[in-house]
């Protein structure tokens, strides 16, 4: 797809396998998957991701596990990701799931 923007808060299960060439969220995202065994969120996602508000990578354990899991996914080569903030482009990089050939931009609200 060329463009994609949505303009509301959402929770977001299922992104995989998906080229959208920009993809827009304006307000909050919850990565929240419907089942715990999907991959990430944005498995084998590609194109450019652009997160204008803050994003929830977890969802919290209700296999009672220490930790929250996580789901954003492991996205093509060709994904580039912008973000409002450092905190943000961090958590992301630092999951298990981040492809470090990914580009992570950082384009603060001003």
């Amino acid at each position: 797809a060329g463009s994609l923007v949505v303009t509301s808060a959402c929770e977001l299960a299922y992104f995989h396998e998906c080229h959208i060439d920009n993809l827009e969220f304006f307000q909050d995202v919850y990565l929240r998957p419907s089942n715990s065994w999907y991959d990430g969120v944005f498995d084998k996602f590609s194109g450019n991701i652009h997160f204008k508000g803050e994003v929830n990578l977890f969802q919290k354990s209700v296999s009672g596990q220490s930790k929250p899991a996580e789901f954003f996914g492991t996205t093509n080569d060709d994904c580039t990701i912008t973000v409002n903030s450092r905190k943000i482009a961090n958590a992301i990089k630092k999951s298990e799931e981040f492809n470090p050939a990914v580009k992570v931009i950082v384009k603060e609200n001003t």
